[in-house]
């Protein structure tokens, strides 16, 4: 991507279910990623995901997390 992501759970490609475990996400990435940081075992409800790459901010995925203040009702 070439540009820091953020993110408290991690759906490899061709899974379903996303990885919440930071050990396994280590496993799995730790040759391919700068820094993980362990924030301890997450759950799978999925995250609100803003945009804010553009010009105005766009709501991707409304989830968990308030979109209200990207113009998104809740």
């Amino acid at each position: 991507m070439g540009e820091p992501l953020m993110s408290v759970s991690l759906i490899m490609p061709g899974d379903t279910v996303p990885l919440s475990d930071p050990y396994e996400m280590r496993q799995i990435l730790e040759h391919q990623v700068d820094l993980i940081i362990d924030g301890g075992i997450g759950g799978i409800s999925a995250s609100t995901v803003i945009n804010l790459a553009g010009g105005e901010p766009e709501v991707v995925r409304v989830g968990c997390g308030d979109p209200t203040p990207f113009g998104e009702r809740a």
